[in-house]
């Protein structure tokens, strides 16, 4: 039995994160980051503790 849940999950992409190194590196917050990736803010702060 699977107890994960189902949905439409996927990691981000390269271009996604590089996304979010330069939104990083220009002081962007992490809710304008998340807008320009199309994830959640919480995704994009679960990637930068990374």
């Amino acid at each position: 039995m699977n107890n994960r849940p189902t949905g439409n999950h996927k990691h981000l992409t390269l271009s996604q994160r590089i996304s979010i190194e330069h939104g990083l590196a220009e002081g962007k917050s992490f809710r304008t980051i998340a807008a320009l990736t199309s994830k959640d803010p919480s995704t994009i702060s679960k990637e930068i503790r990374r």
